[in-house]
This record gives structure tokens, C-alpha cells and sequence, in this order.
């Protein structure tokens, strides 16, 4: 359990659940651009999706906002909702608590209680260990959006930046 909590801790994949809603239900209210990652003829950037413009796209990192023009990109992906991979270490633990409690009130037992909860934590380790590497909802480019353009509904911006409003004024995401 505590592998799975310290396996999330990191700033940037505390950055990517930030921006990654857990479901598709959650995802018209996402106040942010999609997460992105996206790949091009010399480098691989990942980030929010902040806008796309008629010549480029706009990705903000944990460090700087990155321009790319879009003859540059060769493929990106659009992460658009999570796994339940929390969710199933959470249940876990919870899971285990009844067994841990009846042996403690009742040391009589307790091999049996300990048995159950071993048998059950395991179950549930396995769970959430295949949950982990499933993917959520993910949209490619060139395979399921056949145009960048296609791709800007999913951007902070997805009309393009508002009138008198200047990218370089966006800051990167503080560390967490």
C-alpha cells in the first residue's frame, strides 16, 4: 500500500492527476487543457495542453510553456482520463481492516483472521496491480484525430488565445 501512495508523490505525475480527470464524467468540468504528450523529430514533451494556433501548438511543462510548430510533431497523445488504480488500493486497505480488528479482539483466532487477511490484501495487490497497467482514455494523433486541428477542443484554449492576451504571461505549475 505505502509503495503505491509513494509511487504518486512525484511532482510531475502529481502534475499529470491534476490535470487528468478520473473519470469521463468529470471531464467537462476540467478547468485545465488535456494532459498531453507529444512527440517530435528531435524531442518528446508532455505537459497541459494549452492552445493551438493555426502554425503551432502550445504545451505547458512543469517548467516553461513550449511552442512546436505543427510540421514538427510526428505523434501525440491526449490523456483523457485516468485509471481506477487509486481506487483499488484504497479498497484494499479497507478490505483488510475487518480481519485485522477480529484479530485483535479475538486472539483466539487469530491465525484465521491474519490467513483472511492476507489472502485478501493479496487479491487486492493483484487488482490494482493490473488496474496500474491498464491505460485510461487516450486520443493519438495521426490514428484517432486525423488533424491537429481536431485536437484543439481538448486544449485550455480551444478557440485559440483570447484577444490581448499574451502566452508568455502563463506560468509553469508549482512544485507540489
Amino acid at each position: 500500500m505505502l509503495i503505491f501512495t509513494a509511487i504518486g508523490c512525484s511532482s510531475s505525475r502529481s502534475y499529470k492527476n491534476k490535470l487528468v480527470p478520473s473519470t469521463s464524467n468529470k471531464t467537462s468540468k476540467n478547468p485545465y487543457g488535456y494532459y498531453i504528450e507529444l512527440s517530435t523529430k528531435s524531442s518528446v514533451i508532455s505537459g497541459e495542453y494549452i492552445a493551438f494556433t493555426t502554425d503551432s501548438v502550445y504545451i505547458m511543462t512543469l517548467t516553461k510553456l513550449e511552442v512546436t510548430g505543427i510540421e514538427e510533431i510526428v505523434y501525440f497523445n491526449l490523456v483523457l482520463t485516468q485509471t481506477k488504480t487509486r481506487n483499488y488500493a484504497i479498497a484494499t486497505g479497507i478490505s483488510v481492516i475487518p480481519s485485522l480488528i477480529g484479530a485483535m479482539v479475538n486472539p483466539d483466532y487469530v491465525t484465521e483472521f491474519l490467513t483472511v487477511s492476507l489472502i485478501t490484501g493479496l487479491a487486492g495487490c493483484l487488482a490494482t496491480l493490473i488496474e496500474s497497467g491498464r491505460k485510461g482514455q487516450i486520443l493519438s494523433y495521426p490514428d484517432d484525430i486525423k488533424t491537429v486541428e481536431k485536437s484543439a477542443k481538448y486544449a485550455r484554449f480551444p478557440k485559440g488565445f483570447p484577444v490581448g492576451f499574451d502566452p508568455a504571461d502563463l506560468n509553469p505549475p508549482r512544485n507540489q
